[in-house]
C-alpha cells in the first residue's frame, strides 16, 4: 500500500510531455523579422567626400571689379576733386581761317560720379592769309579774339574721380554753350567736343600732371562781312593740367 502511494505521488509531481516551455504568441512570432546578412568590402579604400570650394560673394564682386579696372586703368589711381591746366592749338574758324589759339580751363570732378565740369578762357589771333585772300583782311575793329567756355563732360568707361576711375584718366564728351568775341564782334553758340587724358609720356607715373587734348566745335551765328550765317568753327587743343 505505501509502494502505490509513493509511485502515485512521484508520477503526479513529474513534467508533463510538452509543457516544459511556453510558446510565444503568434503575433510576437510574425513581428520578428529574419535577420540580414550585411557584406562589407575589405579591400577598397574609403575616400572622403570632395566639397566644392567656392568663392565668396563679396569676394567676387571686388576681384571682379579688380579685373575691370585692370582692363581701362593706364595709369596710377588718382582721387582729386579738381584741375587746372593750359592748352595750345588752334582755332579754325569758317572765311576767317585757321589761327593759333591757347586757353586756361578749370576742371570739377564730383566724387563717384561719371561726369565732370569744365570752364575755359582762352584767347587768339583772328588775321590769317586765308581771310585776306577770301574777304581782303578780317574786316574786324580788332585783330584777336576771346572766346569762353561753360561746359558738362561724361567719362566713356567710368567714374572721372575714386574708385579706380582716377580723376578723369579716359576718353571723354563735352557739350554746352560757348562766347566768342571774334575781332570785337560778339557771338553766342554752342559747343560739342571730345577729349582724352593720360599719363605724361616722359614724366612720373605717379605724379598729379596728365595730359589733355582733344577738338571742340563751335557752332554759332557768324556776322563779318556779309549777312550772319551758321558756321563751324572747330579748336584742337592739346596741353597739360595738374590735379588739387
Amino acid at each position: 500500500m505505501l509502494v502505490l502511494a509513493a509511485f502515485a505521488t512521484a508520477a503526479w509531481s513529474a513534467p508533463r510531455k510538452g509543457t516544459g516551455a511556453m510558446k510565444p504568441p503568434l503575433s510576437d512570432r510574425g513581428s520578428r523579422a529574419p535577420a540580414e546578412t550585411v557584406f562589407v568590402p575589405v579591400n577598397q579604400t574609403a575616400t572622403a567626400p570632395v566639397r566644392e570650394s567656392r568663392e565668396p560673394e563679396s569676394s567676387a564682386r571686388e576681384s571682379g571689379s579688380r579685373r575691370s579696372e585692370a582692363a581701362f586703368s593706364p595709369g596710377p589711381n588718382r582721387n582729386y576733386a579738381q584741375a587746372f591746366g593750359m592748352n595750345v592749338g588752334f582755332y579754325a574758324a569758317e572765311v576767317l581761317g585757321t589761327n593759333p589759339y591757347t586757353n586756361l580751363f578749370w576742371d570739377l570732378y564730383p566724387e563717384g560720379q561719371a561726369f565732370f565740369f569744365q570752364f575755359t578762357s582762352g584767347i587768339g589771333t583772328v588775321q590769317s592769309s586765308f581771310a585776306e585772300s577770301i574777304i581782303g583782311g578780317t574786316q574786324t575793329p580788332h585783330s584777336f579774339m576771346i572766346a569762353g567756355e561753360a561746359l558738362g563732360g561724361y567719362t566713356l568707361t567710368g567714374l572721372t574721380r575714386g574708385d579706380g576711375r582716377s580723376g578723369g584718366l579716359y576718353p571723354y564728351f563735352v557739350g554746352g554753350i560757348t562766347a566768342v568775341w571774334q575781332g570785337g564782334i560778339p557771338n553766342i553758340g554752342a559747343v560739342a567736343g571730345f577729349g582724352n587724358r593720360t599719363n605724361l609720356p616722359f614724366g612720373p607715373k605717379n605724379a598729379r600732371y596728365a595730359l589733355n587734348y582733344g577738338v571742340h566745335d563751335h557752332v554759332y551765328s557768324q556776322k563779318l562781312k556779309t549777312n550772319p550765317s551758321l558756321t563751324q568753327n572747330f579748336v584742337v587743343l592739346v596741353g597739360v593740367q595738374k590735379y588739387f
